[in-house]
């Protein structure tokens, strides 16, 4: 999907077949990429959040840092860590 900013630049999103978002790419080429922890194990190994994390964000890379998050068993948002 595409969309256009104010700038006239082209905003682009990319999801995964379960309608996550995945990517961000803004008009000037800077990425906001999205990893989830789905409950079955695999995505973000190094986040926490099995259990009611489904399709919950468990990492979440901008340009300059990131961010990690951990969720309880019912979903609730346990962790969030700023990484470098």
């Amino acid at each position: 999907m595409r969309q256009i900013d104010a700038e006239g630049k082209k905003i682009r999103y990319e999801y995964d077949l379960d309608g996550r978002l995945l990517k961000t790419i803004d008009g000037n080429g800077n990425e906001i990429a999205m990893e989830y922890a789905d409950g079955t194990g695999s995505g973000c190994s190094s986040c926490s959040g099995a259990g009611g994390a489904a399709n919950q964000p468990s990492r979440i890379t901008y340009p300059t840092f990131a961010k990690e998050f951990g969720y309880d068993t019912r979903g609730r948002k346990t962790i969030n860590n700023v990484v470098d």
